[in-house]
C-alpha cells in the first residue's frame, strides 16, 4: 500500500463523516432534534478511526518523514497540524461531554453541541485541506524508494494493531451509509 493514498484514503472518508457531523449539528440548531444514535456512531469513528489509527499514522510516520527535511517553514506546518491534532481531540472531549448531558436530559447543552461539532467539523476539514495540499506532495517529494518500502510496511501494520477487521466493516458500512445520506440529502429519524 502506497501511505500517501492510505492518508488521502482516510481522509475521504473522514470527509463524509464530517459532513454528516456538520449535517447533524445543523439540525440539532435548526429544530433541535438529535440523532443520538448516528453521532454517537460518528463519535466512535473519530475516537478509534480518526484518533487513534489516523492520528496515528500522521503522527509517528508522516509528519516525522517530512520534518525531517530541517526546512523551518515546514516544520512550522508540521508543529501546527500536531496542534491541530490536540486541539480536535479536545472538541471531541467536549462532544462527549455536551452529548452525556443531552442524554441526561440537559437541554440546554444542545446549542453547545451542535456549537462543538461545527468548531470541530470546520478544524478538520482545514486540516485536511493543509495536509492534502502541502504536506502530502512534500511527502511525495521527499521520500526515496528505500524509505517508501519502510512506510508501506510500517502503514499496512498498523490498522491491524489498531482496529481489528469487524470494527473496518462497520466503519465502511457507516461510511457508505452516510454518503449516501450526503448525496441525496440528510433525512433526519432516519
Amino acid at each position: 500500500m502506497n501511505p500517501s493514498i492510505d492518508i488521502q484514503s482516510d481522509h475521504v472518508a473522514m470527509s463524509i463523516i464530517l459532513d454528516a457531523m456538520g449535517n447533524r449539528a445543523n439540525e440539532i440548531l435548526k429544530t433541535g432534534n438529535v440523532d443520538y444514535f448516528r453521532i454517537g456512531q460518528i463519535l466512535d469513528f473519530l475516537h478509534n478511526y480518526t484518533d487513534n489509527l489516523h492520528y496515528a499514522k500522521e503522527e509517528r510516520i508522516l509528519f516525522p518523514a517530512v520534518k525531517d527535511e530541517n526546512k523551518p517553514w515546514i516544520a512550522k506546518i508540521i508543529n501546527n497540524l500536531v496542534r491541530e491534532h490536540i486541539l480536535a481531540r479536545q472538541y471531541i472531549k467536549e462532544i462527549d461531554n455536551n452529548l452525556n448531558d443531552c442524554l441526561a436530559g440537559h437541554t440546554y447543552s444542545l446549542h453547545n453541541l451542535a456549537s462543538v461539532m461545527l468548531k470541530y467539523v470546520e478544524l478538520e476539514k482545514n486540516h485536511i485541506k493543509v495536509e492534502d495540499e502541502i504536506v502530502m506532495p512534500l511527502f511525495k517529494r521527499l521520500i526515496d524508494t528505500n524509505k517508501l518500502e519502510g512506510f508501506k510496511f510500517e502503514f499496512k501494520e498498523m490498522p491491524d494493531k489498531k482496529i481489528d477487521q469487524l470494527k473496518y466493516l462497520e466503519y465502511y458500512r457507516l461510511i457508505n451509509i452516510l454518503s449516501t445520506e450526503n448525496i441525496y440529502g440528510f433525512k433526519p429519524g432516519k
